[in-house]
């Protein structure tokens, strides 16, 4: 499995899709066409301000993969990070995620910092980025308050026992992130489906698999790297991690 991840740079770009690929456009395009026109049609068209906008940010990412944050850039404004959480909001990520932390601490990681993704509150006047958020409520994710009138999400961040692999604990699941000191970025993540090797930036997803297995997973690409001569940056920080995954 570990050849793959030499080659990232030379990966698929965004812009060339295969057939599997052109056929779940189809797809979503027609399923998204006959939803809006049902839902203009509809006795209810509140509904179509509601779910129009998730139909088409949906099939914008069908088209364009790596491009999807533009569009939440231009739903949510300027998205920040904050490189420090209240304490209020510290213990309340200690608290959300004790058992997580407490398995990666047996797993040898330790706890890095607190950090979280901040968007103006004026936003949430757009009906999408209001369900996003309300959606993150029921999903129980850290939101508070922050300063500058803006809603700030937020995440714990661990590193490695051997610095090299940085964790990000969501309620979706696990992320794992390793910078190499040539640029290239190893991510591994167990939620979502999609595979991605584009420019430096390679991708796993094992959708399903237990946090262990997926940091496993990760150890075995991250040391197949640098046997290969590729030496993993063992040196974090939030700067580091934001440029990764921002």
């Amino acid at each position: 499995m570990n050849p793959d991840v030499g080659q990232a740079r030379d990966g698929p770009r965004p812009g060339n899709l295969t057939a599997g690929r052109k056929a779940y456009i189809a797809v979503t395009g027609l399923l998204g066409l006959y939803l809006l026109i049902r839902l203009a049609l509809s006795r209810h068209p509140v509904w179509l301000g509601v779910l129009g906008p998730i139909v088409l940010v949906g099939m914008a990412s069908a088209f364009f993969r790596m491009q999807t944050r533009r569009a939440f850039m231009t739903l949510f404004g300027q998205i920040e990070y904050a490189d420090e959480v209240s304490p209020k909001v510290e213990e309340r990520l200690r608290s959300r995620y004790r058992e997580q932390i407490d398995e990666f601490t047996s797993l040898g990681f330790h706890r890095l910092f607190f950090q979280g993704q901040t968007f103006p509150i004026l936003r949430l006047v757009m009906v999408f980025p209001a369900i996003v958020v309300a959606l993150m409520f029921l999903n129980r994710e850290v939101i508070a308050l922050h300063r500058g009138g803006r809603f700030l999400i937020g995440h714990c961040i661990l590193a490695s026992a051997d610095q090299t692999t940085y964790v990000q604990i969501l309620r979706l699941g696990v992320l794992f992130a390793t910078l190499f000191e040539n640029g290239e970025v190893l991510i591994s993540c167990n939620y979502g489906s999609d595979n991605l090797k584009w420019q430096k930036l390679t991708r796993h997803a094992y959708r399903g698999e237990s946090t262990a297995d997926t940091w496993t997973k990760h150890q075995q690409w991250v040391n197949s790297k640098e046997i290969q001569g590729t030496r993993a940056d063992r040196s974090p920080s939030f700067e580091k991690f934001v440029n990764m995954v921002g």
